[in-house]
């Protein structure tokens, strides 16, 4: 993180506690300050949008059929509940009446700053509510929250998924307490269709702020914003009174930053990759089957040529800019690079116990050649809907003896990534840790940033596997983490472990590195079928630090490591033995034969599980916990 330029603190009343203005400040320092190069690139390689044009190709595309459009305010409400009886012309309205402004805005075309109505994606009706940046700023008032009430009506009656696109100045200042109560019943009962009907709701949003993103856009199923827009609970000249006299950093509002804080969980690049987002979701989220699991073939999946030694590639960089969030579609994806990665080696059966565990250990935390939560998802998967994109950061490293700048590109995820896809006849909810590789230029090694899921991280998994649930889809689980963020929120880490561990559809967790500490516990559901790869480790902490608190006061060796992977039972031979994985997958060098093996063994888990009744599931996972937790007491 860049170092911050923080000043006094801000202040909301002149007399303000100088302890309040400290909590302010620490609370939200990230908004104040200057902004690091990687930021200021990251925003300059932002798109240029009009999200008014934005939103009337979308429903063009999407085949919009709008209903009611007629609908507009006709009255001033607080004026006739006599909210100020001195003013004919009503209240607070900057020298004319709120209806004369109204009268005005129509004139530019448009009756009310919201539509509704249905349109298509493919062959699936879905119902639309838009909010119209060029009718009040899609500000939310009375006839606003009517037409979103229709909305919910239509698509309840039909059974359509609900599509928000939703730029918008918040709740409209001229309705009061009016407007904002139309944010109140919004919000409860968006909540109320989603959990009475199981439909999806998809948001786009794209210059939002104030009560819109506060509302009915933190209940949506999927968030994805726009680049180049913004998101904010509050519109910049509101910040700017709070924090006066601080700096506020440029771009704090953007949506490329509520990308890196997972606010929302995609950012598309422009609105065609938001109406190519909605076809492949479209095509398979349904997960109503007419018959039995079908296995999907993965054992005819093809393995990809490489040269002896190499097999996997890694393609990194953008066409985009120096720093940018890549497209969320593969296919518009542009890389720069493309490196061979060496495979694993071979280990040496005859080698100690200690040695070989030690050599896994080191592998899964420096060997790109493993393969990765990605690597799984499109080897095994078809029709992959991505949930997350991933961003490419640049830095120049300068040698000080040669001055000479070496260029460092970072494929930088975050640390648990989701996707949709399908495993034979079912669709299926995808939860992974993701590792970041990290490429030098003109050094052929790849390094790695390992996953290690934070407070972002963790509330991204607790909400899709909310909406996972809601839909029935069986959840896959990969899995490798040396362990959480040390400084997450350890409230978090209990909530998403209850959320993976009583998730009620099918679960299976794949550990192909390590399965280490809170990290993978909050991921990673034990309660179905739980396997690792050959060279998987199973252990509390990462070995080093698990070595440093029973070695306390002294310099941790690699001998002390391997001691405690030994003696802490962490391979999946001994953990297959102890009841705590139910199966091992066979490991290959060649990543690729790696996938291959991981998508058998999981068709054989669906095949035995998927088709059962929720009462032979529950029967069966009594009989897995029993499995897990059993221990005989001497």
């Amino acid at each position: 993180m860049p170092e911050q330029q923080i000043g006094s603190g801000p202040r909301i009343l002149a007399d303000a506690a100088p302890e309040h203005d400290l909590l302010r400040t620490q609370y939200r320092a990230k908004n104040l300050g200057t902004v690091a190069p990687f930021e200021q690139r990251l925003l300059e390689n932002a798109p240029k949008v009009e999200v008014a044009k934005v939103v009337d190709y979308l429903l063009e595309r999407l085949q919009f059929q709008p209903q009611n459009e007629h609908w507009t305010t006709e009255r001033d409400p607080l004026h006739e509940l006599g909210t100020d009886e001195d003013d004919e012309e009503g209240f607070f309205r900057r020298g004319s009446s709120y209806i004369a402004k109204a009268i005005r805005e129509r004139l530019k075309g448009r009756s009310e700053a919201a539509s509704y109505g249905w349109g298509l994606v493919g062959d699936t009706e879905i119902e639309i509510f838009a909010l119209r940046d060029d009718h009040y700023k899609g500000s939310i008032g009375t006839v606003v929250r009517e037409k979103f009430d229709k909305a919910l009506e239509d698509a309840e009656q039909y059974h359509r998924p609900l599509v928000l696109f939703t730029p918008s100045a918040g709740v409209r200042q001229e309705e009061g307490m009016l407007g904002l109560d139309a944010m109140n019943t919004m919000t409860p009962d968006l909540a109320n269709f989603m959990k009475n009907t199981g439909l999806p709701v998809l948001l786009f949003s794209m210059n939002s702020y104030g009560g819109t993103p506060a509302s009915i856009e933190g209940q949506a199923s999927i968030r994805g914003g726009l680049a180049g827009t913004n998101r904010a609970f509050s519109g910049l000249r509101v910040a700017e009174i709070v924090y006066r006299d601080q700096e506020l950093k440029p771009g704090f509002q953007a949506m490329e930053r509520e990308y890196l804080s997972r606010r929302i969980h995609m950012l598309a690049r422009n609105p065609d990759e938001i109406l190519e987002w909605l076809q492949s979701f479209f095509k398979i989220y349904k997960n109503e089957p007419t018959d039995k699991f079908k296995a999907a073939k993965v054992s005819q999946m093809p393995i990809p040529e490489g040269r002896d030694g190499f097999h996997r590639t890694i393609k990194i960089g953008t066409r985009i800019g120096y720093d940018a969030v890549e497209a969320l579609m593969p296919h518009n994806q542009r890389p720069t690079v493309t490196i061979e990665v060496p495979d694993i080696t071979e280990e040496d059966p005859k080698a100690k116990k200690g040695d070989i565990l030690y050599q896994r250990y080191r592998d899964i935390m420096y060997s790109a050649g493993r393969p990765d939560g990605e690597l799984f998802i499109n080897g095994i998967f078809t029709d992959v809907v991505p949930l997350s994109n991933y961003l490419i950061e640049t830095k120049y490293l300068t040698d000080p003896r040669t001055e000479e700048a070496t260029k460092k590109t970072i494929k930088r995820y975050h640390n648990v990534i989701a996707s949709l896809g399908r495993f034979g006849n079912r669709t299926v909810g995808i939860i992974a840790n993701q590792n970041s590789p990290v490429y030098y230029e003109g050094n052929p090694r790849i390094e790695l940033i390992h996953s290690m899921p934070t407070d972002e991280d963790l509330s991204y998994v607790i909400e899709v596997l909310k909406f996972f649930e809601s839909q029935g889809y069986p959840l896959v689980s990969f899995v490798n983490t040396p362990g959480a963020d040390p400084t997450i929120n350890p409230n978090l880490v209990s909530h998403s472990i209850e959320a993976v561990q009583n998730y009620p559809h099918l679960t299976a967790t794949i550990v192909h590195g390590a399965h280490s500490s809170g990290g993978a516990n909050a991921t990673a559901p034990m309660q179905d079928w739980r396997a690792g790869t050959e060279r998987s480790i199973f252990v509390v902490a990462d070995p080093y630090a698990q070595a440093t608190i029973l070695n306390k006061g002294k310099t941790v060796t690699p001998a002390m490591v391997k001691e405690q992977l030994v003696k802490g039972r962490a391979s999946a031979e001994d953990n297959y033995k102890l009841g705590k994985i139910d199966e091992i997958i066979p490991e290959h060098t060649n990543p690729y034969m790696t996938v291959r093996e991981v998508g058998i063994a999981l068709a054989r888990h669906f095949e035995r599980h998927v088709d059962k009744s929720p009462a032979q599931l529950a029967e069966h996972r009594k009989r897995i916990r029993e499995k897990r937790t059993s221990v005989k007491v001497r």
